[in-house]
C-alpha cells in the first residue's frame, strides 16, 4: 500500500494482486472526496475495509476485486483500475 499527492488532490493508491483473477488492479481512493462514512467498509464482503479515524484501512490479501466498495461509495471517491 502507498499513497501519492497529485496536484492538490490527496490519493491513496492501493496495487492488489488479485488470484481469482490473476490479475493486478488498483483502488484509487480520492482523499478529497472521501467523507469516511464507511459506506465502501460495509459492503465488502471480505472485510478488506476497516474505517479509521481519518482514513479508510485496506488489507489487499482480503480483496477480492469485486468492485463493491467503488459501487457503494457516495462521493464517488472510490476507482478501481484495471
Amino acid at each position: 500500500m502507498w499513497s501519492t499527492m497529485s496536484g492538490n488532490v490527496n490519493f491513496l493508491l492501493i496495487h492488489a494482486y488479485n488470484s481469482r483473477t490473476e490479475g493486478v488492479s488498483l483502488i484509487e481512493i480520492d482523499r478529497s472526496r472521501c467523507i469516511y462514512c464507511g459506506a465502501c467498509v460495509g459492503v465488502c464482503p471480505k472485510l478488506a475495509l476497516i474505517l479509521k479515524e481519518t482514513f479508510v484501512e485496506y488489507t489487499q490479501e482480503k480483496c477480492i476485486n469485486c468492485g463493491n466498495c467503488a459501487k457503494a461509495c457516495p462521493m464517488k471517491a472510490i476507482t478501481m483500475r484495471k
